[in-house]
């Protein structure tokens, strides 16, 4: 087992720590966090991927407030700085400079723009990294929620090892009708350039439609479309130029009662590349009982 998972055969020991200071104001915020992972720490369920570093981040930010009524009720500058390096005096893992504007006002709209520069060590190399990150959202009214987040920036080609600019885009759109019904869309659009050209674009769209049926009962219908455009000449394994899959899913759930949940439910995949048409892959039907107790 521990050969098979690139694991050192003999008994292994190691440990870690996190520490954070947290200071919340009405205006001000500050922060410290400081996180170090022995190489040889390994946690029994595995939620710890990644060992053998130290990452140190710190930062703060002053808020602006307004009347409810304004048209602004909240601005907010923050700044930050976050450090990560391999221990035993190895290489900085990455090192970031990272700014906040944000904005909160009139129908529950927010935008926040995110601007961050620094390096990156990635497989012996270093990369510069500088990136705007933009997040917003809208509620028009009780019944309808908007959001955009858009990424554009350089970035690093992970599979190949090389400079890379990305652009990626989220819009979305929540319909509430009433009390139980509720519609959610949701895309992302990405594409990676390099410096021979794009290297790919991504599209994957979701509709997801919940209905309540009472206080007990939902059902939820999912539907997910992907497509993937590469330019084959610039990857180093063979890959498909076109590539679509197509996710349904359909669930019931009935709370029993306050600690136990029935599950039942069905989905399919479909997948299509320019070598064969979009035909079905798999299918499951499932069941599944939730209970919860306390000791």
């Amino acid at each position: 087992m521990a050969a098979a998972n690139g694991q050192p055969a003999g008994e292994i020991e190691g440990s870690g720590e996190e520490m954070l200071y947290y200071h919340d104001a009405r205006n001000l915020d500050l922060y410290l966090f400081y996180k170090r992972f022995d190489a040889d720490l390994r946690a029994d369920l595995g939620f710890i991927t990644q060992t053998g570093y130290r990452h140190i981040e710190t930062g703060g930010g002053y808020a602006w407030l307004n009347d409810s009524d304004h048209w602004w009720n909240r601005l907010g500058l923050d700044l930050g700085y976050e450090h990560n390096e391999q221990l035993d005096d190895g290489p900085r893992l990455h090192g970031m400079f990272n700014s906040w504007l944000s904005y909160a006002g009139l129908m529950q709209s927010y935008v926040t723009a995110r601007f961050s520069l620094g390096e990156q060590h990635y497989d012996g190399r270093e990369f510069d990294i500088r990136f705007l990150r933009l997040d917003s959202g809208i509620s028009p009214s009780g019944r309808i929620t908007l959001g955009l987040a858009a990424t554009v920036g350089a970035a690093v080609d992970y599979e190949h090892t090389r400079a890379a600019d990305r652009v990626r885009l989220q819009p979305s759109a929540n319909l509430r009708l009433g009390r139980h019904f509720e519609a959610e869309l949701a895309h992302i659009h990405e594409q990676l350039d390099v410096d021979a050209g794009r290297l790919y674009t991504a599209d994957v769209t979701e509709v997801r439609l919940v209905y309540q049926l009472d206080r007990r009962a939902f059902v939820r219908a999912i539907l997910q479309r992907a497509s993937y455009d590469r330019n084959t000449a610039l990857y180093a394994a063979a890959v498909p130029a076109d590539e679509t899959s197509l996710l349904g899913q359909f669930l019931f759930s009935y709370k029993i009662n306050p600690r136990t949940v029935l599950f039942l439910g069905y989905a399919g995949n479909y997948h299509g590349d320019g070598q064969a048409d979009l035909a079905q892959t798999d299918r499951t039907v499932f069941a599944k009982v939730s209970y919860a107790w306390t000791l």
